[in-house]
């Protein structure tokens, strides 16, 4: 079950979300609750956006546009916080990760509308997320994928 908390932050990103232009995707820990399994706190809404779509919308949230911070793992071209739902959103454009020793794009193909409370969002699908998951390879992305494999 999503928390109030969660539900009522999707509620603001449709809202900030409804103008774009591209496709978006909630991805990570909450993607995980909105198929339906429990990845444990969810403790950032992850977005990826295009980056004419966050160059659109950063502004309108007084979200400054920067590249994401150096990582081992990830590099985005475009990445920002927007604090003012009650679980914070972080959006990312022209996400990268590190696959074979190199940086490699992630390239999303699958895009599937879930109602959360009163309003739609979009997730990759489920075989889509667990291949993500995998991808990510961190430890609470493999707590993840066996939260989605509980599902089965």
């Amino acid at each position: 079950m999503m928390s109030p908390d969660l539900i009522a932050s999707l509620v603001m990103v449709t809202r900030v979300m409804g103008e774009m232009q591209d496709e978006w995707w909630i991805i990570g820990s909450a993607a995980v609750a909105l198929h339906g399994a429990d990845p444990g706190p969810v403790a950032d809404i992850d977005i990826l956006l295009s980056e004419r779509d966050a160059s659109q919308l950063f502004p309108q949230l007084g979200i400054p546009i920067a590249p994401g911070g150096a990582h081992h793992q990830f590099a985005s071209t475009v990445f920002g916080i927007w604090n003012d739902p009650p679980i914070s959103v972080e959006f990312m454009a022209g996400l990268r990760v590190m696959r074979d020793s190199r940086m490699q794009d992630l390239q999303l193909h699958t895009r599937t509308p879930v109602t959360a409370g009163t309003v739609l969002v979009y997730v990759p699908t489920r075989p889509e997320l667990e291949g993500m998951l995998r991808l990510f390879d961190r430890p609470k992305d493999a707590a993840r994928l066996g939260a989605l494999r509980l599902l089965d």
